[in-house]
């Protein structure tokens, strides 16, 4: 299955730049870490969120549960990134 509503789908600014590649936040360190290794930077991060649109839209969700906010769904795959590798 694909995610539903793709046309719609929103990766915001401040779930890129204050956490996934925020190298000094408390719990994502490790993450800004991963991200760097494969060609994303903080001050490319419109990069990454248009990496994440794209995964999301052509690879299949795997797992769905359901949460107080809605669905979440968990998408697998390769992710295309700046350096070419795909993690």
């Amino acid at each position: 299955m694909k995610l539903p509503n793709t046309d719609r789908l929103v990766v915001e600014r401040e779930k890129i730049v204050d956490y996934l590649l925020n190298p000094a936040h408390r719990y994502s360190a490790s993450k800004a870490r991963f991200f760097g290794e494969f060609g994303f930077r903080l001050e490319e991060w419109q990069r990454l969120a248009d990496a994440l649109r794209e995964h999301g839209c052509v690879h299949d969700v795997v797992r769905t549960v359901e949460t107080g906010f809605g669905p979440r769904h968990t998408v697998e795959g390769e992710l295309k990134t700046p350096s070419g590798r795909r993690p």
